[in-house]
């Protein structure tokens, strides 16, 4: 593979992520974004179209280790955000880092499965437990369906729920939590500030807001005021236009008619449009 370039801004971990030390099998398929340390289940898979995709190429062996030793071996003493998409293993990097989300992480953008495309991974509802016992609470799922080989031809109609993104974001009581452990104020308001802003960044701005209050005991009022003019420049376009008898039924249109032009992976997968409110 190319070797990506590090900047000030971004540095790259050249390790297997997992919740523990090991070396484990990783299978590669014939298209690469399936390749996964699970097995696919191919009983499931084949059910519908394009099922080679999953076909098992060669097995090699990766070291893997967690994301909490990575931090702590790279000097890594911060974080906001974390996303995974590993095709089924997930949840097991996530427990690897349960220091790391308890001490620092605010949101979490996860892929999820609701059926085993690989053999034995944990499913959404393992995923979903997890997160809400770390303090986490649900916001959005961005959902694909499959449609059953043979069933392309029934055009916009959606099938079988199979996998998606789900969006978290700490609750505010475990947020507070979290920020009250935080003796510098500099790197508070900036825990607070970079919160806020994932908030905004995927359009819950009311959210935004009550994540700032969290910690509005250290910002003075013209911070505050700031956040405040910050807030309203972020506000949609659709918020400013006003309301009129009709507005309603006139996005309602709009939304089924890209419902009805939406793109589909040769007819029979579809996915949402989007995570969250943008």
């Amino acid at each position: 593979q190319k070797q990506k370039k590090e900047n000030s801004n971004t540095r790259y971990l050249n390790t297997g992520l997992f919740n523990e030390k090991a070396t484990l099998d990783y299978y590669l398929t014939e298209k690469q974004q399936t390749s996964s340390m699970l097995r696919p289940n191919k009983v499931f898979l084949e059910k519908f179209p394009e099922a080679e995709r999953f076909n098992i190429v060669k097995k090699v062996t990766i070291e893997t280790d967690t994301l909490d030793n990575q931090f702590k071996a790279h000097g890594i003493d911060d974080a906001d955000f974390i996303k995974v998409d590993t095709q089924g293993s997930e949840l097991f990097i996530l427990q690897g880092a349960q220091e790391t989300i308890d001490n620092h992480i605010f949101g979490l953008e996860i892929e999820v499965e609701f059926v085993e495309m690989y053999q034995g991974q944990p499913l959404f509802s393992d995923v979903d437990q997890f997160a809400r016992k770390q303090g986490f609470q649900i916001f959005d799922i961005q959902k694909a369906h499959w449609k059953r080989t043979g069933g392309e031809s029934y055009y916009k109609k959606k099938g079988q729920l199979v996998f998606g993104n789900a969006l978290y974001f700490r609750t505010t009581e475990d947020f507070q939590r979290m920020i009250d452990q935080i003796a510098d104020v500099s790197l508070k308001k900036a825990k607070v500030l970079k919160a806020a802003s994932i908030c905004f960044l995927y359009g819950y701005y009311d959210y935004a807001r009550e994540v700032f209050e969290c910690g509005a005991d250290v910002f003075n009022q013209e911070e505050r005021d700031a956040f405040d003019r910050w807030a309203k420049k972020k506000i949609l376009l659709e918020n400013k236009i006003p309301d009129f008898k009709g507005k309603r039924k006139i996005a309602e249109m709009f939304y089924r008619l890209w419902e009805f032009w939406r793109p589909t992976h040769n007819q029979w997968a579809i996915t949402d449009r989007k995570l969250g409110n943008l």
